[in-house]
This record gives structure tokens, C-alpha cells and sequence, in this order.
């Protein structure tokens, strides 16, 4: 229709299986489990780059990772 617009956003509080009210009671689950559970052997550190997505993304499809985790900066979790 002539004049007619839809505004299109983006939600940055949602994952593909989270709601915006589920991410504080996971962080929190992972706080209070960080010493009984070893979360960071679970995951392999890709970088933020081009390479790094791509690398992470064919290795999750592959099912080559528990978890695939890109991040900007891997010295912060290293």
C-alpha cells in the first residue's frame, strides 16, 4: 500500500531457545555451579573475526564442540 510502513526492530534481549527473563536465572545457575562443573573445558574460544565465525559455526554443525563460544576479546576468558 502507497504510505503505508511497518517498523521493523531488533530484539537484543532474546536467544533462539531464551527469553529475556531466563538469562539472569541461567547466569545465575552458572554462578552458583562455577566450582561443581567445569564450564570452561565444556567450551572452545573462537576469536571475533571472520575466520573465527566461520570456524565456530562449521565446527557446531559438525558437532565437533560441546559448545562453541565466540568471543571478542579470548585473553578475557582464557
Amino acid at each position: 500500500m502507497a504510505g503505508s510502513r511497518q517498523k521493523r526492530g531488533l530484539d537484543q534481549g532474546r536467544s533462539w531457545g531464551f527469553t529475556g527473563n531466563d538469562l539472569p536465572l541461567g547466569v545465575d545457575m552458572l554462578y552458583r555451579t562455577r566450582n561443581k562443573y567445569p564450564w570452561l573445558d565444556m567450551q572452545t574460544i573462537y576469536p571475533f573475526t571472520e575466520d573465527g565465525v566461520a570456524c565456530a559455526v562449521a565446527d557446531a554443525m559438525a558437532m565437533k564442540t560441546v559448545k562453541s563460544t565466540i568471543v571478542p576479546w579470548p585473553e578475557l576468558v582464557g
